[in-house]
Parts: structure tokens; sequence; C-alpha cells
């Protein structure tokens, strides 16, 4: 099984992918995680991405890209087990690429919550770890947070509409849908060939991501089980 989870910052992605990851075996894959390690690292991607993340400017499209194809190219538990990527695709592009590729998602999860909510989880996630004596993420303050939330609201749709564009009319159900991986009349290009011949269907929930930690997950297992 492949899954996408996506939603805001602070919604709890990161959260829901670790008990996802324990309950299903899936290989996790955080862009996020990633970015953090090369910055870390202070390797040449880490020291370029290391401007735009404490901006809550995009990491370029390219630079995001080559990362997670090496990743679920080189991970022997994404290809056996099946992956969960959490923080991308983050833009169309990104989701284009991913089509383009052949990397098809069985599920994408997407997890809501207010921009209120979502800021103040941040900000206290930041409280928390300047008061324990841990590091802070760069990202964690307002000003990044109120930019990443534009981006978020900015690219939402053209995301999850990259994956549907070449898929039959979805169901009439919105909170949850069913879209089979076969091309409109007309409609695909040849380039889209590996995605499309998937015999799998790509199914699309909304979880309500406001609730506490335990109940998100009853949502999100219970979605993964339709």
């Amino acid at each position: 099984m492949n899954v996408i989870i996506f939603g805001p910052p602070g919604v709890g992605k990161g959260t829901q992918s670790k008990r996802l990851q324990e309950a299903y075996g899936l290989c996790h894959v955080s862009t996020g995680d990633i970015l953090r390690r090369e910055i870390a690292k202070k390797s040449k991607t880490g020291l370029e991405a290391e401007q735009h993340v404490t901006r809550g400017e995009m990491v370029p499209d390219e630079l995001i890209i080559r990362l997670v194809k090496r990743r679920l190219a080189n991970d022997v538990q994404c290809q056996r087990n099946g992956w969960l990527l959490d923080g991308f695709p983050r833009t169309a592009r990104q989701a284009n690429a991913m089509v383009l590729a052949g990397l098809t998602p069985h599920h994408i999860l997407v997890l809501d919550a207010d921009d209120a909510t979502v800021s103040e989880r941040v900000l206290r996630r930041a409280r928390d770890a300047s008061h324990s004596g841990r590091k802070v993420r760069a990202d964690d303050n307002a000003q990044t947070v109120r930019t990443r939330l534009r981006e978020y609201h900015s690219n939402r749709n053209a995301v999850l509409n990259e994956f549907d564009k070449c898929a039959a009319s979805p169901d009439s159900n919105p909170r949850s849908t069913h879209l089979p991986a076969r091309p409109r009349a007309g409609g695909c290009t040849k380039s889209r060939e590996r995605f499309l011949s998937q015999p799998r269907f790509l199914r699309l929930s909304t979880v309500n991501g406001e609730p506490s930690v335990g109940n998100v997950t009853d949502s999100i297992r219970a979605a993964l089980s339709q």
C-alpha cells in the first residue's frame, strides 16, 4: 500500500505517519526529516535548502523531487512494504513528477484543521522544545507559519487535481472518493501511461485533524480500511 498524507503545517502529519508506519509497516518518507538531516550535515543540498526553510519558503521542486525519488529507489523497505509520503508532494509540479515516474499512491489522506489551530500547535511545539532544552525547529515561528499556510492554501487544490486530471470522474461523495486510474476519452498523454496502467484505485479521504491524536488515528485507519 502506498499512501500520501497531506495537510497544512502543524496538522499532525508527522505524528500520524509514525503511527501508520507502526501499524502497517510502511516506509515513512518525510521530506522535512530528509531536509533537516541534510541541513545538519551541512551538505551542499542542506545549505541550499536551509536558506528557504528558515524563511518559510518552498524548497525548490527540483531538489525535493530528486531527494524523494532517490529515497524511494534505494530503500528496500519502501519497495517491499509500500511507502508513506509525508510532506510530499506540496506543489502541482511535484505531484506531476510522481505521475510521470509511475509512483502511484493507493490512498491520499488529507488532514484538515483551521489555520488558528495549526498555528497554535506549531508555536506550542516551539515553546515545549525551548523549555525542555531541545533545539527549536527553524521554521517553528509565527512568521514562517503564516508563510507556509499561504503556500499550502495556494497549492492544495492544484496538487490534488494533478492526480485525478487523467482519472475517471469521481463518485458523488466529496469526503471519500474513488478515482479509478484510467484515462478519460482523448484526455491523457502517453507520458502518463505508466501511472495509468496500474490496476489500482486511487482513493481520496479527508480527515478532521483537530480532535485528539488517538481519534484522528482511528479516523485514518477507518478510511484506509474502506
